[in-house]
C-alpha cells in the first residue's frame, strides 16, 4: 500500500527520459494509505491523492506554482503558500499549500540528491489531498468545446536576462487576453555564446483558434505583435 504517489511518478519521469523524452508534465490520481499511528494496530486512512511532476529546463518553482493555481481556479478555491522544509524537495524551492488554515499538500523542486537516486533530470513534483480539496471546492469542473475551425501555431523566440522567470512570462501572456489564444507554452530554453553573456533565449508556442470561423493570417500576426510587445514592455525581451 502507497503512502506517496511521488515514487511511481517519478519511477515514470526516469523511464520516459532514459528514452530521451524530455520535458514531461504528468499527472497521476490514485488512493495513498496514511497509517492512524505506528505501529499500525488498525487500517490506514484512505486519502485520494493528486501528483503532478513537470520536467525540463523551462520548468521551475512558478510554472508549478501556475499548475496549483489553475486547480484552484477550476474548482472555486484559493491556495496560499507558505515556505516547509521536505527532506526529498529542494531547501528554497519548496512549500506547504493551504486552503484557508488547513494543508492541502505540498510542492517544490525534487531534491537534487534524490533526482540524482532517480537518476532524473531537474524535475518539480507536488501531491495534493483530493478529499480535502472537495470539501472546499464550489465550482464543478466543466469541459470546452472543440473548435470546428482550424488552429494556426506560431512560435516566438525572445532573448531575456538570465535571471527572468520563464513561467511569469508564460503567466503575463496568458493573463493578457491576447485574441483567439488558445494555448500557449514554452518549448525550448537556450544559453550559450549566441545569445550573450548572462542571457537566454526562450522559445514559445503558441496556438490559435476561434469558434466562429476561420483565422486569417492578419488577426494571428496583431495577437503575436501584442504578445511581443508585452514581453519587451515587461521582461525586456528581445526578439531572437
Amino acid at each position: 500500500m502507497r503512502t506517496t504517489l511521488l515514487h511511481s511518478i517519478l519511477e515514470i519521469v526516469a523511464s520516459n527520459e532514459s528514452k530521451s523524452q524530455k520535458n514531461l508534465a504528468l499527472f497521476e490520481v490514485a488512493k495513498v494509505y496514511i497509517p492512524k499511528k505506528l505501529p499500525l494496530t488498525e487500517l490506514p486512512d484512505e486519502v485520494n491523492t493528486l501528483a503532478v511532476a513537470l520536467s525540463g529546463e523551462a520548468e521551475d518553482f512558478f510554472t508549478l506554482k501556475n499548475v496549483v493555481e489553475k486547480l484552484g481556479k477550476a474548482v472555486g478555491v484559493e491556495f496560499s503558500f507558505k515556505k516547509k522544509i521536505v527532506p526529498y524537495l529542494h531547501d528554497g524551492q519548496s512549500a506547504e499549500i493551504f486552503v484557508g488554515d488547513t494543508s492541502i499538500g505540498v510542492m517544490g523542486q525534487i531534491h537534487p540528491l534524490v533526482a540524482e537516486t532517480y537518476g532524473i533530470s531537474k524535475t518539480f513534483a507536488l501531491e495534493i489531498n483530493l478529499d480535502v480539496l472537495e470539501k472546499f471546492g464550489t465550482n464543478a469542473l466543466t469541459v470546452k468545446e472543440i473548435s470546428k475551425f482550424p488552429t494556426v501555431e506560431r512560435d516566438l523566440a525572445v532573448v531575456v536576462d538570465d535571471g527572468v522567470i520563464a513561467g511569469d512570462m508564460l503567466q503575463a501572456i496568458k493573463g493578457e487576453g491576447i485574441p483567439n489564444l488558445d494555448k500557449a507554452e514554452i518549448f525550448d530554453v537556450f544559453k550559450g555564446a549566441q545569445v550573450g553573456e548572462n542571457k537566454k533565449s526562450i522559445a514559445f508556442n503558441f496556438e490559435f483558434v476561434s469558434y466562429e470561423k476561420t483565422l486569417v493570417d492578419a488577426e494571428v500576426n496583431e495577437a503575436m505583435d501584442r504578445v511581443l510587445k508585452l514581453l519587451e514592455t515587461k521582461f525586456g525581451a528581445k526578439i531572437r
